[in-house]
């Protein structure tokens, strides 16, 4: 054996629930067999794999031991072929890398992989598993980003130093949806609900009984639950000031979720009215370099309506070459060839994208056809020819005569 099938993530996960359910019960340590029991339980890691029931949290504990991967904190086996103990231990920030987006993220995005690669039907009860591990998550997040207390089950004796050693009871998955309403006063839909329930409830039959849901009553539910929660994390949490494993993981889900059909016509028909108003309004749309769905206006905010992805019209141009075209700019002028981005002769800006016989400028929306756009002699800069019919564009021009003036 040269590697694990566990992660550091999910080693870290599971610290961290059973040091917490050590500590909020009082407990100075726990037998492998209870761990197991407990995370099978709480949907974090299976207890069904293996022999016995057990197997699988013994197998992480072997690889933590065996250093290929960290060892589940508080984990000791005195000597080897004996029985493993977690013993409580006193918690460092260091063991809490993974913040709770961060973790919410991950799970999310693991819960695409069984769909999407698709080669094991007995796979996708670990996107059930995860999808309602990272639902819960967010959903915490949110809470907490209103303020941390919350998501302590008892308020009342929540405190800083606890969150941050993360010695404490988190709040329950009932109370999470009471206090959204209730005190964040967030509002969520009531098909979302439906579905963050039913996932809940298709979670906890796997964990006791054996697995028989069909498998595209499995991927319907998971693209339902997928669609809301983006639109949950797009309106409630700023992405780009979280930290860059919840940036990198998000980019990947959305990624991954527009390659998972059942989202993306789910994610689609929604958007549709938006997308039929924007075309009645001549506005552009473009392909998003994040998500490659044509849903992208070329409004002024270039914000993408299907991803939530914001450029500036500079970066957009450069990425839509480098992402949807297809052409690197280092290997088109290393090999001598051209990347088709230019000034644009309305806005002057470099924001104008030669897209086979048409240009179009990512700022100013102004377009040509190739045929109507002529370039410079001297300085290869695009010009109307109707600016000039001397092959010069009217800065060459006047710079010219400038200079013959003064000669």
């Amino acid at each position: 054996m040269s590697s694990s099938n566990f992660t550091n993530e999910l080693v870290w996960v599971v610290s961290d629930f059973l040091q917490d359910h050590l500590n909020s019960n009082n407990l100075n340590y726990l037998s492998a067999e209870a761990c197991a029991a407990l995370l099978a339980k709480e949907g974090i890691l299976l207890n069904d794999v293996g022999p016995k029931p057990g197997f699988n949290f013994r197998q992480m504990l072997r690889d933590g031991r065996d250093g290929f991967i960290d060892l589940v904190e508080g984990a000791i086996q005195e000597k080897p072929h004996t029985r493993w103990i977690i013993y409580k231990k006193t918690r460092s920030i260091k063991h809490l890398e993974l913040d709770l987006l961060e973790n919410g993220l991950d799970f999310i995005l693991s819960s695409l992989m069984p769909i999407l690669e698709q080669k094991n039907k007995n796979d996708l009860k670990y996107s059930l598993l995860h999808i309602s591990a990272g639902t819960e998550l967010v959903l915490k997040e949110i809470l907490k980003n209103k303020h941390w207390s919350l998501i302590f089950e008892k308020i009342d004796i929540a405190n800083s130093i606890d969150l941050q050693s993360g010695d404490f009871q988190s709040v329950s998955f009932e109370n999470i949806i009471k206090r959204l309403k209730n005190i964040a006063e967030i509002q969520i839909h009531p098909k979302a609900l439906n579905y963050f329930k039913e996932i809940r409830k298709k979670r906890n039959r796997i964990e006791h009984f054996a697995f028989t849901e069909n498998d595209k009553a499995i991927i319907s539910l998971v693209s339902k639950v997928l669609f809301y929660l983006i639109e949950l994390i797009k309106e409630h949490i700023e992405i780009k000031e979280s930290s860059a494993k919840s940036q990198t993981y998000y980019k990947e889900i959305i990624q991954q979720s527009s390659n998972f059909e059942e989202y993306t016509n789910l994610a689609l028909s929604k958007l549709k009215p938006n997308l039929d108003k924007l075309r009645n309004a001549n506005v552009i749309l473009v392909e998003c370099p994040e998500c490659y769905r044509q849903t992208l206006p070329l409004d002024g905010n270039h914000k993408c309506i299907f991803c939530g992805t914001s450029y500036e019209s500079e970066d957009l141009a450069n990425q839509y070459i480098e992402n949807v075209l297809g052409i690197n700019k280092y290997i088109s002028i290393k090999d001598g060839g051209d990347f088709p981005l230019e000034e644009c002769p309305a806005c002057d800006r470099e924001t104008l994208v030669l897209m086979a016989d048409l240009y179009l400028c990512f700022a100013c929306v102004e377009k040509w056809q190739r045929y109507e756009l002529d370039h410079c002699n001297y300085c290869n800069r695009a010009y109307l020819p109707k600016e000039s019919n001397i092959g010069m564009c009217n800065d060459c021009r006047d710079s010219r005569a400038n200079s013959f003036m003064d000669n």
